[in-house]
């Protein structure tokens, strides 16, 4: 899935301004960068996002989190294809299912912005919060949903 533009993002600076000049970003929008970072690895798919904000099919996170994307690529200039999801993050294939894998740059900026906290007590949704690590802890221990990638290490 990346090409030549997706391996060369834009500076985390610039999605820090893009997503400043965003007029119509919503708080969906930003729950969604939330759950993303928030999320084991920073990696995520389209079910396990919907799960975190509420939607009721994948299909929705996938619409919604695209159309951020376009928002931030339009502020940006930048248009990786054949997705434009892959402003906000790289794509790995695993059993099946695309992971998304939040752009450092993208994690940066969120950091930057102040939109992320690293605990609970600061987390402006505690019961969102709870929801991000409970839908993460199900994946962790979900053995059929882990593959092994060495000889010591299981990953989702």
């Amino acid at each position: 899935m990346p090409n030549i533009a997706s391996s060369n993002p834009p500076e985390f600076q610039q999605y820090v301004a893009a997503f400043r000049a965003i007029d119509n970003l919503t708080d969906n929008h930003i729950q969604m960068l939330q759950v993303h970072y928030h999320a084991h690895e920073q990696t995520i798919t389209a079910t396990q996002l919907s799960q975190a904000v509420g939607y009721s099919h994948h299909t929705t996170a996938n619409m919604m989190y695209g159309r951020l994307a376009r928002l931030v690529g339009e502020q940006l200039g930048y248009s990786p294809q054949p997705e434009k999801l892959g402003t906000l993050v790289t794509f790995e294939k695993r059993k099946g299912e695309w992971h998304w894998i939040l752009r450092p740059e993208v994690s940066q900026a969120l950091e930057t912005l102040r939109w992320i906290v690293s605990d609970t007590t600061g987390f402006s949704n505690k019961n969102l919060y709870e929801k991000i690590q409970n839908t993460q802890n199900h994946w962790l221990s979900c053995k059929s949903c882990l593959r092994p990638v060495s000889a010591n290490v299981m990953r989702l």
